[in-house]
C-alpha cells in the first residue's frame, strides 16, 4: 500500500491500480463517533468529475464511493 499523510488529524493509505476496478484507501486519525456517508463523499467526488473543464481528466469511468466497513 502506498501511503499518503494529508494534514495533522487524518492518515490517508491508498491502494489500487489504473485498470483495478477500484481504489482501496484507509482513514486514520478519524475521531470516534463522527458520521461520514457514501452520499457526502460522492458529493466532495462530483467536484473532480471528468468534462467539468479543460483541466479535468478526461477519464471515462465513474466514481461510486462505497464503504465496506469501519464507519
Amino acid at each position: 500500500m502506498i501511503g499518503c499523510h494529508i494534514g495533522r488529524m487524518f492518515q490517508v493509505t491508498v491502494a489500487g491500480g489504473s485498470y483495478q476496478e477500484g481504489l482501496t484507501s484507509v482513514v486514520h486519525g478519524v475521531p470516534p463517533g463522527m458520521l461520514l456517508t457514501e452520499q457526502e463523499i460522492y458529493g466532495d467526488l462530483l467536484l473532480r468529475k471528468p468534462g467539468a473543464d479543460e483541466l479535468s481528466s478526461p477519464r471515462k469511468e465513474p466514481d461510486l464511493p462505497i464503504i465496506y466497513s469501519g464507519l
